[in-house]
């Protein structure tokens, strides 16, 4: 197994989070991709106590080791993680609110690989057009039916939990529109080469997993 780590906007770390993502795409034309077996870090948007805003991602880990004692971390996904002092971690992956001792949020390229609280394994990986993409892949993709606020009159439209901007009448035109949320207006009618990558997850940190 080899090591590996990857970027997931807020919403697509809570669409893992609720077992609705299953599948991401990548352009081919990235330079760091993955492969078959890959155990891969889920880096998402997060958040240290507030006395911590002045010190470095990269110090953390030496800062709670000489401290021995615990410390909560939030996500912008929601949820937290809190490190004991021993090294043990507590996970609550629901939306636990963060509170006054939150301290400024951080972009997830930085989170320290022993905060982070989901795991990756990538088990399939195939290159397609972007426009092969089918509704069963986008419902991988973590679209998903959003319901009105009448429960009684059904779904209202597909979409992601958590952008209201994107909505459609199908799973593959609400991943269109996350697409070119991403990527810049009408990205997906160049019908780029992907990456398509099927994994595993797990809602721990990868030391748990490997």
């Amino acid at each position: 197994m080899k090591k590996n780590s990857i970027l997931f906007k807020p919403y697509m770390a809570r669409a893992l989070l609720d077992k609705v993502k299953t599948q991401t795409r990548r352009l081919e034309s990235m330079t760091n991709t993955y492969s078959v077996g890959d155990v891969c870090i889920v880096r998402e948007q997060w958040y240290a106590e507030k006395d911590f805003d002045n010190i470095k991602p990269s110090l953390m880990k030496a800062r709670l080791d000489e401290e021995k004692r615990s410390r909560t971390f939030w996500f912008e996904a929601g949820g937290t993680v809190m490190i004991g002092s021993d090294g043990t971690r507590e996970y609550d992956n629901g939306w636990t609110p963060r509170i006054n001792r939150t301290g400024k949020m951080r972009e997830s390229i930085f989170i320290p690989d022993f905060i982070s609280r989901q795991t990756i394994i990538m088990e399939t990986v195939r290159v397609e057009p972007l426009l092969n993409i089918t509704d069963d892949d986008a419902r991988a993709e973590g679209i998903r039916a959003i319901a009105n606020d009448d429960p009684k009159r059904g779904y209202a439209h597909w979409g992601v939990l958590g952008v209201p901007e994107i909505q459609a009448e199908t799973a593959t035109g609400a991943y269109f529109q996350l697409w070119d949320l991403i990527s810049g207006p009408g990205h997906h009618k160049t019908n780029p080469n992907v990456r398509v990558f099927g994994f595993s997850h797990w809602p721990v940190n990868y030391v748990e997993v490997m």
